[in-house]
């Protein structure tokens, strides 16, 4: 049996948001074993106080990866997200 790894980056996560909405971005960052993270952005997802209601995300947490997506939007030029914590 392996251990499936997955390595997060604004790019996969951005794209995962436009192509499947906040459900696809909770299914892959929950679905492997191990996260790692590549930049700032995605390294906010790491810790994220998701919940489960009968095998799919509550509300609440469909809500909570908008508002980041959101918030990413807004705050888009002013590289809050893009610098790497070292």
């Amino acid at each position: 049996m392996g251990f499936n790894k997955r390595f997060l980056s604004e790019d996969n996560l951005k794209y995962q948001y436009k192509e499947h909405g906040a459900e696809g971005v909770i299914s892959y960052i929950s679905k492997p074993d191990a996260l790692f993270s590549s930049d700032k952005f995605s390294e906010l997802f790491l810790s994220l106080p998701l919940e489960w209601n009968n095998g799919k995300p509550t509300k609440n947490s469909l809500k909570l990866i908008d508002n980041m997506f959101n918030e990413y939007e807004q705050n888009k030029g002013r590289n809050k997200y893009n610098e790497r914590n070292n």
